[in-house]
């Protein structure tokens, strides 16, 4: 299923505020069961959108010389 970027973040904000019911700007609504079924949808529309971000780096050491 193809996410938009509108639709991650009106679900984002919803996880944010406490708030089971989405509204879409296009005027649709979506209402979810718990907070957990929210989680689990948005994690997919970050897998499906690219929108995951890991944090790398590579430690250096040095004498100090």
């Amino acid at each position: 299923m193809a996410y938009t970027q509108t639709q991650m973040d009106a679900l984002k904000n919803a996880i944010a505020t406490g708030t089971t019911l989405v509204r879409m700007p296009d005027r649709s609504e979506v209402q979810y069961r718990t907070l957990d079924e929210m989680r689990k949808i948005l994690a997919m529309m970050e897998k499906d959108l690219g929108s995951v971000r890991v944090a790398s780096f590579t430690p250096s050491f040095s004498k100090g010389m």
